[in-house]
């Protein structure tokens, strides 16, 4: 697995941030627009639930998270916010057998690959500032089209079986998309900058585990 680009990118900005001058504060503007990245998404770690039905997943090479936010600022301490993500992953498809309260065993069925697509609003309230650090909470919900193609491998296929019944319907590759509810929640983000501002966050939900990025004020 690997960390996205925009990560990395972005965990250099906050010097780019600090540079700007503290001792004159820009006038109050309202729109913030940003891109970043994140790690570990809820659609990333809870795919065996979601999808269920006795797989697992595994060799997962995984994307991270890219998004845009479009915010707007109502006063200086509170914004609503539009999020679009995207991320992607593929890897191999195993199926339990055998389970017991000591254990399962496993065997390959096929192979998957998965997109998700969010679109979620968000609120944020910032409740801390010092110069041009901002303390800051973020929460949303909305909806992900999670894309998702398993192709089973031909001798799973040939058995015509799952766990005990054709469920293949004589198609070696199926669609498992599906449109689910998403949320997101921050109670930790910092921000850094006057127009031009390196933000990272701590939460949990479709932005990851941990995020960061970049934003830029009008």
């Amino acid at each position: 697995m690997k960390l996205p680009l925009l990560i990395l990118i972005a965990a250099m900005l906050p010097c780019f941030a600090f540079a700007q001058d503290a001792k004159n504060p820009a006038d109050f503007k309202p729109i913030d627009i940003g891109i970043g990245g994140g790690y570990l998404s809820s659609d990333y770690l809870f795919d065996g639930y979601t999808i269920g039905r006795g797989k697992l997943y595994t060799n997962r090479n995984y994307s991270g998270t890219f998004f845009f936010n479009f915010k707007y600022f109502v006063v200086e301490r509170f914004a609503i916010n539009i999020t679009v993500a995207y991320e992607n992953e593929s890897g191999l498809l195993l199926r339990k057998y055998n389970e017991d309260r000591f254990g399962f065993s496993t065997e390959r069925i096929g192979i998957f690959r998965r997109q998700a697509f969010t679109v979620s609003p968000e609120i944020a309230f910032y409740y801390y500032k010092k110069g041009l650090v901002w303390i800051y909470g973020t929460f949303g919900m909305g909806l992900t089209y999670r894309n998702e193609i398993d192709r089973y491998d031909q001798n799973f296929y040939n058995q015509n079986y799952w766990n005990g019944t054709n469920k293949l319907a004589n198609e070696i590759e199926v669609d498992n998309s599906k449109v689910q509810g998403n949320a997101y929640l921050s109670p930790i983000g910092l921000s850094v900058g006057r127009r031009v501002r390196w933000y990272a966050e701590i939460g949990l939900g479709y932005k990851g585990v941990a995020n960061s990025g970049i934003s830029f004020k009008f």
